[in-house]
Order: C-alpha cells, then structure tokens, then sequence
C-alpha cells in the first residue's frame, strides 16, 4: 500500500515543482544586414536565423514601427522589413536589433519536460548623415514693428555734473516802456524860496538892460 502511495505522490509532487520554477532562458544569434548603411530617410532589414515567429525591430533600445507592422519570419528564420529612420537630426551611429523568441519543450516519457525560451538577436549599425548644409548670409533686416504700451516710469537718477554754461544769445527786441512812477518828494521850502528871489533878479536886470538900450538909440535919433 505505502509503495502505491509513493508511487503516486513523488509524481505529483515533482509536476508540481517543475510547474513552479521558471523556464529557462538562452540566447541565439540571428544576424542582420542594413541597406542601405548610411542615410537620413529609410532602410531595410534583411534577418536570418530567427526562427521565433515574430520580429521586434528597435533603434537605441527603442521599439519603432516596421513596414509590415508584424515582421513574420519564414521557415528558413528570414525576414525582410523597412523602417525610417527616427532620428533623423542626431547625425551619428545607431544601433539596430532585430529580436524574435521561440519556446522549446524539452522532455519525453522518460524525464519530466521543461520549457526553454530561447532569444534570437541580431545586431547592426546604421550611421545617419548629417545633412545641415553651412548657414547662410544673414537676409535683410524686416520693417520694424510697432511700438509697444509705453512702460511705468522707472525710477528717478542721481543728478548728473553741472555742464559748462553756453554762449550768450542775441539780444531781443526792447520790450514796451512800463508805467510811470509815483511822482517823488517836494523839496524843502527855503531852497524854492531862494530860486524865485533869483528869478525876480534877473527880470529886472533884464529890463533895465533893454530900457538903457531903448534909451541910447533914442538918444542918439534925436541928437542925431
């Protein structure tokens, strides 16, 4: 009885096992060509010896779309597929992997089967052309725009060095004659007083001289 029970445990027990650990893994080389090697716009990939069904194409690591869109290689492990190239303005080497995986089960009646998932991968190198030509002369200047809001006033300067002063302009037209003052004070009494004795003088120093005069030429009518 323990036999049959044995028998049937260890069996069970070691499908449980194998169902837990993790396939294994390998890797198989595949190889691909690029044509062309050098460019800026498109290639194509020719692959051989991936016999993993589907084909993932990547740039830098990077997965990119393909012409077909699902890469199917043929009996014979090849495939044919286009792509552009993405980067197109990064002059330099990049590198192309193709990669497809096939899963193989190991194992007959006399041994327990396990699964390995075996990598195909293929690499190559495409350079991409720097196709900047050198710059150009600089073209005319545009019209100018138009001007723009006027901005807050900034905030005042110290006050600059007093200049040297200019020539002196010409002399304006005389401007209109101003109002006439107040008339001044009168002067002291005595000094008028004398003023008019020494006009009264000279009246009668003046008369007397005409009277002698008038006198003298009648004087000398009558004696004549």
């Amino acid at each position: 009885m323990k036999k049959i029970i044995l028998s049937v445990a260890i069996p069970l027990v070691v499908s449980l096992l194998m169902l837990l650990i993790p396939a294994t893994g390998a890797i198989a080389a595949g190889a691909i060509t690029l044509s062309p090697t050098s460019g800026f716009a498109a290639l194509t990939i020719f692959g051989s010896g991936f016999f993993g069904g589907a084909v993932t194409i990547y740039w830098d690591e990077i997965q990119i779309p393909t012409v077909p869109m699902t890469i199917i290689a043929d009996p014979s492990g090849n495939f044919t597929a286009i792509i552009s190239v993405p980067t197109q303005t990064t002059p330099g080497d990049h590198i192309v992997k193709a990669t497809s995986m096939q899963m193989v089960t190991t194992g007959g009646q006399t041994s327990y089967p396990s699964t390995t998932t075996i990598t195909y991968t293929g690499t190559a190198i495409f350079r991409v052309v720097d196709m900047t030509g050198p710059k150009g002369s600089e073209g005319p200047a545009g019209p100018a725009g138009d001007m723009g809001p006027r901005g807050p006033a900034g905030a005042a300067g110290a006050q600059g060095i007093q200049g040297e002063p200019g020539p002196q302009g010409p002399q304006g037209e005389p401007g209109p004659q101003g109002h006439q003052g107040e008339p001044g004070p009168s002067g002291s009494s005595g000094a008028t007083t004398a003023g008019v004795s020494m006009s009264i003088v000279a009246i009668i120093l003046a008369l007397v001289a005409i009277g002698l005069m008038i006198l003298g030429k009648l004087k000398k009518w009558i004696v004549g």
